[in-house]
């Protein structure tokens, strides 16, 4: 009966109905690891509730203990982050890995990354490539935007415009908010980009509020550029800053 219930509650979530899930997740936290796990995202995201990363991580550990595979990834994100507990790159690395192991494809995509910036190991970007070679052929969209700028960039690939506008195209198809950024970047809209450019800004704005540095400065690039004077400023401001 319980499992009918949590399974209940779990599509109730996944369609953003969080008022009737999260009522659910917290009573079966104690005794299903599923309902920890999905009870750590509410808290983390603070879906229904107040926002606290110290009860996210609880749930999230709750959840690794009882081996559910999602909340190790989850956990290495804290960890990451700084979230809900002290911040230890290393920590975070040996959990995605973990995770890895899973065939979890955002933690391959993280393991990816510190290969990428040479986080706790060695930068390799060829490592880098190579893993997100392999979640491209699960048309992974973010995979195939990296590759594609990678070739765009000349950046650990010989540069080849052709490689990377069909590999940045092969992202858009699969869906990638940052391929369709990075055509916006480039002057070339796609199609399906039917965001205006108030709303790059705003975007942008929210990435800086969640300290999310990388995203913000690039949608704030491309308001700036497509002239809008709040965004000039803010740019501005943030490269005076350092």
């Amino acid at each position: 009966m319980a499992e009918i219930i949590l399974a209940e509650a779990i599509k109730n979530y996944q369609v953003k109905n969080y008022k009737d899930a999260f009522p659910v997740f917290k009573k079966l936290a104690k005794s299903q690891t599923e309902a920890a796990y999905y009870l750590g995202l509410m808290y983390y995201y603070g879906h229904y509730t107040n926002q606290d990363y110290s009860l996210a991580f609880k749930q999230f550990k709750k959840a690794w203990e009882g081996l559910y595979p999602d909340a190790i990834y989850m956990l290495g994100v804290c960890y990451e982050e700084g979230k809900g507990v002290e911040k230890n790159p290393s920590q975070a690395f040996e959990l995605y890995q973990a995770a890895a192991k899973n065939e979890s494809e955002l933690a391959i995509l993280k393991i990816a990354k510190f290969y990428e910036e040479g986080n706790v190991v060695a930068k390799s970007l060829k490592t880098a490539i190579e893993l997100y070679v392999k979640l491209s052929k699960t048309n992974n969209a973010y995979a195939m935007y990296k590759i594609g700028s990678f070739y765009l960039e000349g950046k650990g690939l010989k540069k080849s415009l052709e490689s990377a506008y069909m590999w940045l195209n092969k992202a858009l198809s699969a869906g990638s908010i940052e391929a369709m950024n990075y055509f916006r970047y480039l002057g070339s809209k796609s199609k399906t980009d039917i965001r205006s450019t108030d709303e790059i800004y705003l975007a942008g704005i929210s990435h800086f509020e969640k300290q999310e540095y990388e995203a913000a400065l690039l949608l704030l690039e491309i308001a700036a550029k497509e002239k809008h004077m709040d965004a000039i400023f803010k740019l501005s401001e943030a490269y005076l800053k350092g």
